[in-house]
């Protein structure tokens, strides 16, 4: 009986054992320039790696690994801080694990080809102040397939992608410095990528770069598009989950040639708010949500470099303007469908005419709508402080609805406005106040009235020089008078 029992306690042990998965063993890179072949036994601790064995790359490197054919692994570790990194290549890395990167400084590259997991979620980390660098083909990845980059250091991704899924980027909660470097147009593959948690700096490196994959704006920590060279990015781009900043701070062109979409939700408007020194050219349609109308959506331009909008854009909320925004849409208008137009302190141009919904409500607010010489129509005009429209050139017309009812505050100033030539609108004959016809100003010129069309009427201001003849001789009259009078 007690054999029996022992017999039974065994197979159980057995089974228990046998459905108890391996055990990814650690394999440490031994340095040794006699042994660089990735598969050398003699080049690890411990044997080569298996199939579900890390590879350790614990100090810094004297010696890189070489491999040939496939070799396949669950994870990578550069568990060194050193800035003397390691060089992979040759062959192909099947990883089906994470690569985590200790190095503060340096750069760890791998340049042989790296195939992916085909599903699941692999997490590659880099360290603040250190680069991974993917210079090989990315494969694998299958539709519900999802790349991490995580960390506050630099991924320098030079090699073609042809995975799918979705690659997220972002250093991770509280982690704002992640740089990721475009170094191949193909870089994410098919991927949606998808800027999360921490934010993250996008850069074209080697060139000009052209990126086509969709772009999911998923955060509200730093989102910005950097670097030195041209970026298009001509993929659809969502603001999704809550409002979110775009900082463009690219020395070159960065240009937005995709559909821009304000929400991933119809019944939600969101606000994307456009800062950052560089120049940005949005050359897709704006709107409020794909495949639909949806609710309205919001755009603000902040301080710094100038933004161009060339598309026909459709989204319906306000446009505010505190920085530099030119309106050049060749065919429709840049501002199709805005509710109102906010200049803020900022600089509104027109590079064409017609730019401007016809019904948007317009604020100054400080700052200066420059129309170039280009004609445009809009709703009814409120001032909060002292602001300037600039005709630039003859033969503009800009017309207002009725402002009567609405609020002045400050002096609006016209420059480049030729009497007779250039016409300021406001609806009806009752389209002004007798106290705004006084805030307006023009040099040497006096706002009168309006017409029946409801065109300012100037009257020339009387030359000072004129006006103090004038007085001077009225002065001598009475006193020949006084002089008269006395005599009598």
């Amino acid at each position: 009986m007690k054999k029996l029992h022992l017999i039974r306690s065994l197979g159980a042990a057995a089974a228990v054992l046998a459905a108890t998965p391996a055990f990814a063993a650690n394999f440490t890179w031994n340095n040794d320039p006699g042994h660089t072949s990735f598969t050398d036994a003699a080049a690890w601790q411990g044997g080569s790696p298996d199939a579900t064995g890390t590879a350790v790359f614990g100090a810094a490197a004297i010696a890189s690994p070489v491999l040939s054919g496939t070799v396949t692994l669950s994870g990578l570790n550069f568990s060194t801080t050193s800035a003397n990194g390691y060089n992979l290549s040759g062959g192909t890395l099947s990883l089906t694990g994470a690569i985590t990167a200790a190095n503060t400084a340096g750069t760890n590259d791998i340049g042989s080809a790296l195939q992916l997991a085909s599903s699941g979620t692999q997490t590659f980390t880099q360290a603040a102040g250190g680069t991974l660098s993917l210079d090989g083909a990315l494969s694998g990845g299958a539709s519900g397939y999802s790349l991490n980059l995580r960390g506050g250091g630099t991924f320098t991704l030079n090699g073609a992608g042809s995975y799918a899924g979705t690659t997220s980027l972002g250093g991770g909660a509280g982690v704002s410095t992640q740089v990721v470097n475009i170094g191949n147009d193909a870089a994410f593959g098919t991927s949606l990528v998808s800027i999360d948690t921490g934010g993250a700096t996008l850069a074209a490196i080697g060139g000009a770069r052209s990126v086509s994959n969709a772009v999911r704006l998923f955060t509200s920590n730093a989102i910005v598009l950097g670097g030195t060279n041209a970026l298009t990015l001509s993929g659809d781009m969502t603001v999704a989950s809550g409002n979110r900043t775009l900082t463009v701070s690219n020395t070159a062109l960065t240009t937005l040639s995709g559909n821009i979409y304000l929400s991933d939700s119809a019944g939600t408007g969101r606000t994307l708010t456009i800062g950052g020194a560089g120049n940005l050219l949005v050359s897709g349609m704006i709107a409020n949500v794909a495949g639909g109308s949806g609710a309205a959506g919001n755009l603000v331009v902040n301080a710094g470099g100038t933004r161009t909008l060339t598309g026909n854009n459709t989204y319906t909320g306000t446009t505010t303007v505190a920085g530099t925004l030119s309106l050049q849409a060749s065919s429709g208008a840049a501002l199709a469908n805005t509710s109102g137009v906010i200049v803020n302190g900022g600089q509104l141009q027109l590079a064409a005419a017609n730019q401007i919904n016809d019904a948007a409500l317009v604020t100054l607010n400080g700052g200066t709508f420059s129309l170039g010489g280009f004609s445009e129509t809009v709703g009814a005009l409120t001032l909060q402080a002292g602001s300037t429209i600039n005709f630039g050139g003859t033969g503009a017309t800009l017309d207002f609805a009725n402002s009567s009812a609405n609020t002045w505050t400050g002096t609006l100033t016209l420059q480049n406005f030729t009497v007779g030539s250039d016409f300021l609108n406001f609806g009806t004959a009752a389209g002004l106040t007798v106290a705004q016809l006084a805030d307006l100003s023009l040099g040497g010129y006096t706002a009168t009235g309006l017409d029946g069309s409801g065109n300012v009427l100037f009257t020339a201001a009387p030359e000072p020089s004129s006006s103090a003849f004038v007085l001077v001789g009225l002065a001598a009259l009475a006193w020949r008078g006084r002089r008269a009078l006395a005599f009598l």
